[in-house]
This record gives C-alpha cells, structure tokens and sequence, in this order.
C-alpha cells in the first residue's frame, strides 16, 4: 500500500508530466507546484470515451462478432414472426359479395 502523503504521490515522479496513475498533469503557471485543475470540456470527455471504446473493440474481436450475429439472429426472427401481419385490416370486415341472380 502506498504510505506518501497525498501531495506527493500526485507530483509526477513515475514520468514527466503524468502522476503515478499515468494521467497527464498540465501546468497553469510557470511554477511546478501548480497544475491546472479545471474541468474539461463536454468535448474533451466525449472524444475520450469514444477512443477508448475504439481501443476497446480492437481488443476484443469476437465480443462484436458475437454482437452482431446476435443482431442478426434478432432480426430475422421478429422478421420471420412479423411477416406480412400489415398486409390485412382487421378492423375491416371481410364481407362476401352475393351473386346475382338471373
């Protein structure tokens, strides 16, 4: 377990400019006591969660073969079950024409 006061364990030791859980640290002010702790931008989060989601699915092939068959499978299932089922109005009764007569 890591026994460093706070302070320290986030001042960037393991590498230049990342803390020791590899996330980069950016700097508001010339002085290396002092990171930028703003938020980031809606954009900024959205790009990140997009490529780690990319990294995600390049790790892992066949978790999106097994989506996509499944898709498939679906799809052709509630195709096979709703088949022609708009082709009538029930709401119309089928009424018969007489003949006729001569």
């Amino acid at each position: 377990q890591d026994e460093r006061p706070m302070e320290e364990a986030f001042r960037g030791d393991t590498e230049e400019g990342k803390d020791v859980l590899g996330i980069t640290l950016t700097r508001r002010h010339e002085d290396d006591d002092l990171y930028d702790d703003t938020p980031v931008s809606s954009l900024t989060q959205l790009s990140m969660l997009f490529k780690r989601e990319a990294v995600n699915i390049q790790r892992d092939l066949s978790v999106v073969a097994t989506r996509m068959g499944v898709a498939v499978i679906m799809g052709i299932l509630f195709g096979v079950i709703f088949y022609k089922i708009g082709e009538t109005d029930a709401s119309e009764p089928k009424v018969r024409k007489k003949k006729k007569k001569k």
